[in-house]
């Protein structure tokens, strides 16, 4: 009887064996490459993309130096950041939300009486405050930056009040008071903003009495300067006694 022939080798090929081997490598080559560059597509569409937003923030920017207080172009910059938080990544998209402080300041320091700016700021600190942006409270640093303004824009000029006639004076301070007042439209728990407008209403009260000494407050401003110690004393207790210093000094009590 004949020897029967030998089987062939099944297994050539088969799993550990060198030629189904070097196919899965290559498989898997193969895999993690069109991984890398489906990563390299995603990487440079979305450069691409905070380019074009990023273009389109600065258009505004010249439109806005020439017309600081229209509506719309504020509400654009508002859209246009609102999709940097549906298309980017978090600290992409708050790295775009936060130079939106620096266009603030600049435009405040422009005008601190531009109250569309003020308003845009709220809106911005907000949303950077706000989990979707992996935000904590803003509102240590914000305190300090509007008493800065507050300070910095009186500090300024009261040099110059010395040089100007009583009615002058008061008609600069009367134009201190309103202009201040106007922030709380937008800012009414800054405790700064209260306390700028105490200070004022002392330094027309001693302009009126000839720099007496006098602190008493004139009757027509009395209802109003209650109502700022009473929220002084709502948003800073731990000044209890000196609001209420200032009260009898005044003559409110």
């Amino acid at each position: 009887m004949e020897r029967p022939q030998a089987l062939p080798n099944l297994c050539e090929g088969a799993a550990g064996g060198p030629a189904l081997s070097g196919e899965l490598d290559a498989s898997d080559t193969a895999a993690d490459t069109a991984e890398e560059e489906e990563e390299k597509t995603r990487a440079e569409k979305q450069e691409n993309d905070v380019e074009v937003v990023r273009a389109e923030l600065m258009f505004t920017v010249p439109l806005l130096m020439e017309f600081p207080k229209c509506y719309w172009i504020w509400n654009h910059r508002l859209w246009i950041l609102n999709q940097a938080i549906a298309l980017f990544p978090v600290p992409v998209a708050r790295q775009i939300w936060e130079q939106e402080l620096g266009l603030t300041s600049k435009m405040l320091h422009k005008d601190k009486r531009n109250f569309h700016a003020w308003g845009y700021r709220r809106q911005v600190v907000r949303q950077l405050e706000d989990p979707a942006l992996a935000g904590q409270s803003m509102v240590e640093s914000e305190f300090k930056y509007t008493r800065s303004m507050i300070e910095g824009d009186f500090d300024a000029k009261t040099s110059f009040v010395p040089h100007l006639s009583a009615a002058e004076r008061l008609a600069y301070i009367d134009a201190e008071i309103e202009n201040i007042k106007d922030l709380l439209e937008d800012y009414l728990d800054i405790k700064w903003i209260y306390e700028a407008l105490l200070e004022c209403t002392l330094a027309k009260t001693r302009v009126e009495n000839g720099d007496d000494g006098t602190s008493a407050v004139a009757d027509d401003a009395k209802e109003d300067f209650r109502g700022w110690l009473g929220k002084l004393k709502e948003l800073d207790p731990t000044r209890q006694g000196r609001w209420v210093d200032v009260e009898e000094t005044c003559g409110l009590v």
